[in-house]
């Protein structure tokens, strides 16, 4: 009985140092591709914006097209500005309250 356990030992050994070395194997080739995901990543993120503000941008468009020369940096200037007053107003919103 005894040699079954410690064949049973030495082989469970045996079997948890094969496990932490696949693990360390895993760990190298997932860093080896975390850059290229880093990029799929910002190209889905940025996939996801574009499709949530679709009109907003088809808008700006519209307006910035119409525009000519130097206006374009003044609707640029004033579309930066009136975004900040809305995060400002959204970011100053009590959240306390029940909405009715």
């Amino acid at each position: 009985m005894n040699a079954k356990v410690a064949a049973i030992a030495r082989r469970r050994e045996s079997l948890i140092a094969r496990a932490a070395a696949q693990r360390a194997d895993v760990a190298s080739i997932a860093h080896s591709w975390q850059r290229q995901f880093q990029w799929i990543d910002a190209g889905l993120a940025i996939v996801r914006t574009t499709s949530v503000r679709l009109a907003l941008m088809a808008l700006a468009a519209a307006l910035l097209g119409r525009s000519r020369g130097r206006r374009v940096v003044v609707w640029i200037g004033h579309a930066s500005t009136l975004w900040r007053l809305c995060r400002a107003f959204i970011g100053r919103r009590p959240q306390g309250r029940a909405r009715t």
